[in-house]
């Protein structure tokens, strides 16, 4: 025996809240092109979620045979949600607006055309790497960075410069002393800096 319960009405629930709460806002602002991408990108996380349900069962019966087995459909854990925006934001394509305001257009004619899924945006990002006053971007150069990979790695927060390691002195083995002040040694440590 086989029975199915798609509990529907909890993640139809989770969906329309979500609309309500995200969209409604940015209706009442206006229906300008930068609200409209930011509508269709809420819509798109909500559908990366909706669309990848995990299918789960579990048995009933004696002794551990399954005589019945029910089944249901579960919102996917949030690490992955995350990875897959994370593939998505990597994908994002550029857009304009068509003559009418009402479809995106790949900026790039040679681009592919959005889905309903993709995350889009029409401004590139600012380049952080250098000072740039206008954006109020102070750069990259002279920032202290990890030997680690990832966002606070020389690798990625260096702009392909390369660092250089520098001895910093800072002070370190605070004490305090009766009464009322401290009194620290001053050490030297090796860190890197951008280029």
């Amino acid at each position: 025996l086989f029975a199915e319960n798609y509990c529907n009405n909890y993640i139809s629930y989770a969906y329309r809240k979500s609309k309500e709460f995200l969209d409604e806002n940015l209706w009442k602002r206006g229906n300008d092109f930068k609200n409209q991408i930011l509508l269709h990108n809420y819509e798109a996380g909500r559908l990366s979620v909706r669309n990848n349900l995990e299918h789960k069962c579990k048995c009933h019966g004696m002794s551990g045979s399954c005589t019945t087995k029910t089944c249901w459909r579960q919102l996917p854990n949030l690490r992955s949600v995350s990875n897959r925006l994370k593939y998505k934001f990597d994908l994002a394509v550029q857009v304009i607006s068509d003559n009418t305001g009402k479809r995106f257009l790949p900026e790039d004619r040679h681009s592919r055309w959005p889905n309903p899924e993709d995350i889009i945006y029409s401004e590139s990002s600012p380049n952080f790497c250098n000072v740039d006053r206008q954006t109020g971007s102070l750069g990259t150069r002279g920032r202290e960075c990890t030997n680690s990979t990832g966002a606070g790695g020389c690798d990625m927060l260096c702009c392909g410069r390369g660092f250089r390691t520098i001895m910093k002195q800072e002070n370190c083995r605070c004490k305090f002393n009766w009464c009322c002040h401290v009194v620290c040694e001053k050490c030297r440590r090796p860190i890197q800096v951008c280029l």
